[in-house]
This record gives C-alpha cells, structure tokens and sequence, in this order.
C-alpha cells in the first residue's frame, strides 16, 4: 500500500503551533517557540584558530555567550589565548549579527594566579587602564556564598564563634575563592548590563585551579578537600551558564592539569571535576611543540627542548592546540601554531595547513579547494642519466575560488602570503591593520636532536611536515 505524505500546509501546521503556545502560556509564560539565533564570536588572535574553531573563514573565534574551558601543561599559551580574547573585546573586533557590525566589548581578568602583567599586556597591543582585574576580594560584611545552604551558613558561623582569632569571613581584604568568583561574575555582568544592554562582555578566569574554596581559606591548607570544590563548581556552573547566555558574556576558563593514580586511561587530568567539563560547550587542549629560534641571518630554525643552541636566539616556540569537545563543529582536529616572545601570536601560523587539510569543511562560505597534482620529470645531463631512471616530482597546488570571480585563483605554499594580501575578502576577515607584513610560508630548518615535544595524535600530515619530522609530536618525557 503506498503511503501519503501529508504537507504542514494541508493542516495548518503553524495555526496549530501558535495555538499551542497560547494555550501554554496561560500556565507557563515562559515557554515559547525558539527563535533561531546565530552566534556572536570572538576572534582569537590567529586565523587557523578561528576556522578550526567555528569552521568559517569569516567572523570566526570563540564563541559568545558559552563558557570555554582551556587547559594544559605550562608554558603552552593559556593565559596568553585569555589576554588576547580581552585584548580583541577592547579594540572592538567581535562580531555582533544582529548589528551586523564589529563592536567593542568590557573585558574583567580574574586573576586568582596574581601574574597579571601590564607591560606585557600593553606589549600585545591591549590596555591595562580599560581592563577590570580582579585579584583580591575586598567585599566587606557577611556575604551570602554561592552554592551554600542558609543552614550550611549557619553551621559554619557557630565554627567560627569557637575561635576569635580567626578573621570575619569577607570582612577584610582576602584571597579570591571560588564562590566569590562566581559571585564577581554575576555582579559585574549586572552592573554592566544596568548601563548598557547590548556591548559584549568578556570574562577571563586565570585560573580555576589556583582558586581554593571559602573552606580551604578559613580552615587552612590542611582543609582542602577536593569533593567539596567539585560540588562548589557543580553549584557554580549551574547558576552562571543562564546569566552568560541571556547576557551575551564570553567566559574564558584557564585550568590546570593534574597527575591521576589511575592504571588505565589518561594519567593527567583537569582540575574542578566533571561539572566544567559538561558545562563548557567548548573544550581546548594546549601542548607543547617546539622551540623557535632566530639566527642572526634572520633565518628560522626549529628545534626542540634539548637542542644545543644559544639561549639568545629563542625566539619563540610551538604550540599545539587540540579541539577535545565542542558544540559547534568537528571535535578532534588540531593545528600548530608559532608563539613569539616579543611579537606574540603569529596571525597566520598553521593557516595553511589547516586551510588545505580541512578544505572540504568549508561550510560553503566559499567553493571548495581543489588539490592539483602535477607530474614533472626531472631534467639532468644525458652523461648523468644513463643507467638511471627518470624519477617522478610531485608539485601541489590548490584552487581558490572567490565568489566575485569567474576562474580560480592557483596558489602554493610559497604564494599563499601573496593571495592573502590581495584578496580583501580574507585579509578584512583577521583585522589586519593597513601595513601590517604578512610572514611568508618559507622553508624552516629543522635541527636534528631527539625530539621531546608532547604528543599530537590528531596531527595531520602537512602538521608534520611543517614539525620537520615523521614523529613530530613524540611524547614528552616528563
């Protein structure tokens, strides 16, 4: 018997719908059909970032309103991904759909690390004087603790009534701890809104590791007691992720890795339980790859943490970023990317790679790119070639084809920097200020010395080549 297939049309399905909602309404107000919304995003500093990151070309970052979580070792670029977040929001490079506009945004650091500097904040291109930095709670009086009960409150206030020496809970000039974060980023975010309804705010929490519970702070180092912060943290999340997403707030976590007993599965793990880890709709894994130097020619040489070479040459080194969880493209890519002392985030390190090992995730926003392979037959003297055979070289090139235009664009490796500067449609993307130099995609020496950087296993194959090395992320022997 062959099936009909009846039309929303024949039944009035959008009748029905909002009759529906009607009705609902009289009961629960709140309930009503989802308008559909497009994120807003920030940029993140480096082109290869925002692509792999939201799968787009144009307008791509960290995504508004969603909590990320970044985590890793040390010496991998955390704070420095955090710091360049606040840095976009004050030069007004976040992308509002609704306005369809760029605008500026008010950044807060929490810095429970204190290692917030502001030369070196100034030196990436930000402002220290239009930065909120929070590093001390300074609140004064009984304070109502997130994530705790009235009786939980009233239990603790008889503990402390047995000993007068110890100092009033918020009454003077304390450490943060992780309740009265949460609670900063609840006030600040009402304060900003009270002024303004529409500018996008960034929140910065370096980091939730070095942050201790109220309990650890009242009771001292001997108190902490791990359960405890997680259901602090569980509590937290719970109440902050409502307040981020009606307001349009971005909130950064940088966190920590920590060494589990564990026989089988990962031996390190983040800090805070399995609360930020469900809560964060975007999870960054940061390694270590390896060390940039610059001889005094000015050529670039790759080399790793034991390479025998002048201390005064480092420029740099390499960073690995790995995409564990994410609610808004494909999870488990990863890039590479150059971290420069004095200079910062390279813009365009990795974008190659990434542009042409994920050409086919594109999204449509431009037509794909296609691969070209060219077989040439290399060219020696006839007394050199007998009993020879001729070999076979491989040229790669690819095939940009921009929407204003009828042919496609053919560029390499080495013409990639030239089609960047003259397509506008690209170079407008990543903010590029005018005259500002582009770095080429030039050969990289690679020094031969065992390699020691951490492991990689979603690296691609031009990550690899671009390492200088078949095992380029061999695992680090910490």
């Amino acid at each position: 018997m062959k099936k009909k297939m009846i039309s929303s049309t024949e039944v009035n399905y959008d009748n029905l719908l909002n009759e529906i909602q009607g009705l609902i309404q009289k009961d629960y107000a709140s309930v009503s059909r989802q308008k559909f919304t497009q994120l807003d995003y920030c940029p993140t500093g480096n082109a290869a970032m925002d692509f792999i990151l939201t799968n787009q070309l144009s307008c791509g970052g960290w995504p508004m309103s969603k909590i990320i979580e970044l985590y890793g070792n040390n010496q991998t670029g955390k704070s420095l991904l955090g710091s360049l977040a606040l840095i976009s929001a004050q030069k007004g490079r976040i992308f509002i759909r609704e306005e369809n506009a760029y605008m500026p945004g008010v950044g807060l650091l929490i810095d429970t690390e204190q290692s917030f500097n502001g030369d070196f904040f100034a030196q990436l291109g930000g402002d220290p004087e239009r930065l909120f930095v929070v590093q001390r709670n300074t609140t004064g009086g009984k304070k109502k603790v997130v994530g705790k009960t009235d009786d939980e409150d009233a239990d603790e206030a008889d503990d402390k009534k047995k000993d007068d020496g110890k100092k009033k809970r918020g009454s003077v000039d304390e450490p943060l701890s992780v309740e009265s974060c949460y609670e900063i980023m609840e006030k600040f975010i009402e304060r900003v809104r009270s002024k303004s309804k529409n500018v996008p705010i960034v929140i910065v929490w370096d980091s939730l590791a070095s942050t201790p519970t109220q309990h650890e702070l009242d009771e001292g180092a001997r108190a902490i007691d791990y359960g405890k912060r997680a259901q602090r943290h569980g509590v937290g999340m719970r109440t902050i992720q409502g307040v981020l997403a009606q307001n349009n707030v971005l909130l950064i976590i940088v966190n920590q890795l920590r060494h589990t007993m564990a026989m089988f599965g990962p031996d390190k793990e983040s800090v805070g339980g399995e609360a930020v880890k469900y809560a964060a709709s975007l999870r960054v894994h940061l390694k270590k790859g390896k060390r940039i130097f610059q001889k005094l020619d000015g050529k670039t040489v790759l080399g790793n943490f034991g390479t025998r070479m002048d201390p005064k040459l480092l420029a740099g080194i390499q960073g690995v970023m790995q995409i564990e969880k994410t609610r808004f493209t494909i999870p488990f890519r990863g890039i590479t990317f150059d971290l420069f002392f004095r200079g910062g985030l390279s813009p365009f390190s990795g974008f190659y790679e990434a542009i042409t090992d994920w050409h086919r995730d594109l999204g449509g926003l431009i037509l794909p790119m296609q691969k070209v392979e060219k077989e040439t037959e290399e060219k020696e003297p006839e007394e050199k070639t007998e009993g020879k055979e001729k070999k076979a070289k491989t040229s790669r090139n690819w095939l940009y084809q921009p929407k204003d235009a009828a042919e496609p664009i053919k560029f390499s490796k080495k013409t990639f920097a030239k089609l960047l500067e003259d397509r506008e449609e690209l170079r407008g993307v990543y903010n590029l200020e005018e005259g500002s130099s582009l770095p080429g995609e030039d050969e990289i020496e690679v020094s031969e010395e065992e390699d020691n950087s951490e492991e990689n296993p979603y690296a691609t194959k031009s990550d690899s080549k671009r390492a200088g090395s078949k095992d380029a992320f061999a695992e680090d022997d910490e």
